[in-house]
């Protein structure tokens, strides 16, 4: 890609509409719109052939390279902070395998879709 090609995203802009492209990863959907979450270059490229997928994937990739993120479908190994009523705050150390670099928490409720293994 060139670099008069480049299209530079801001977290919170609009890329496109759920319904035409898979979003991966430096995006996020809501309202059934794709949105950017980093700052990064625009890449749009075909989805794996395995893959069930909408569309094309678009994600938005980094100038720098960071740690392990957490994403929906991860298995994430944290520490409880605090615990209330129906929910508890958690610090996030490490995403599958490897250890987080940047600081993240997560909040588990008992609404939560997944459940918690406990050691």
């Amino acid at each position: 890609m060139t670099a008069a090609m480049e299209k530079w995203r801001a977290p919170g802009e609009l890329l496109g509409w759920a319904s035409e492209y898979t979003s991966g990863r430096g995006t996020y959907v809501w309202n059934n719109k794709i949105y950017a979450s980093v700052v990064g270059i625009e890449v749009v490229s075909q989805p794996p052939v395995a893959a069930e997928t909408k569309g094309p994937l678009i994600e938005v990739v980094g100038g720098k390279r960071h740690g392990a993120v957490p994403e929906p479908g991860l298995v994430v190994t944290g520490k409880v902070g605090k615990v209330t009523g129906k929910t508890a705050s958690v610090e996030i150390v490490c995403v599958g395998s490897r250890v987080v670099k940047e600081k993240f928490s997560g909040i588990v409720s008992s609404g939560s879709k997944m459940f918690v293994l406990q050691k």
